[in-house]
């Protein structure tokens, strides 16, 4: 070492500095324990917030399925299935798998879709469409979407959900 820089060394190993350089153990254990803390309270939020995310997808999917079969119901008076309304929803997703079934033509017809889960973490939906008829020659298109339990699909009788 020069001679010129050892009073410099010297001095700085009288201060005591190299005693109080780092952190103790203690702080350090402190610093981990109050960072699992967070992480505890912070993880069950942000699974809850990923699985409304993922069953925000259903109940929009199911809407714009109600919504293109009233559409279409107008247009050929009968309710489709997924690649008549052409409202570009694949029928399997990461997190849902769809099935649509029309049956009936005219004022019996009827239309319900259903999103089916594909983890058991999130809820599973349905969707109807119905005709009710008010006059000859007149009628109103109704919709309904249902939500059930956490993995399972609720089943739609008559037009309430269960």
């Amino acid at each position: 070492m020069k001679t010129q820089h050892s009073h410099l060394y010297q001095r700085f190993l009288m201060r005591g500095d190299v005693l109080t350089a780092g952190f103790t153990m203690t702080e350090l254990m402190v610093s981990v324990v109050i960072m699992g803390t967070l992480f505890a309270l912070a993880y069950p939020s942000f699974v809850n917030q990923m699985s409304k995310a993922r069953q925000s997808e259903a109940q929009s999917y199911i809407g714009a399925v109600n919504r293109a079969q009233q559409s279409y119901y107008l247009q050929h008076r009968r309710f489709g299935d997924i690649a008549d309304l052409e409202v570009g929803i694949a029928t399997e997703t990461e997190s849902y798998t769809y099935t649509i079934a029309p049956a009936g033509i005219g004022p019996d017809a009827i239309a319900q879709t259903q999103a089916e889960p594909t983890d058991e973490t999130i809820r599973g939906y349905a969707g109807k469409v119905w005709i009710d008829m008010i006059t000859m020659g007149s009628a109103n298109t109704f919709t309904l979407m249902c939500e059930g339990d956490v993995g399972n699909v609720p089943m739609i009788d008559g037009t309430s959900c269960p």
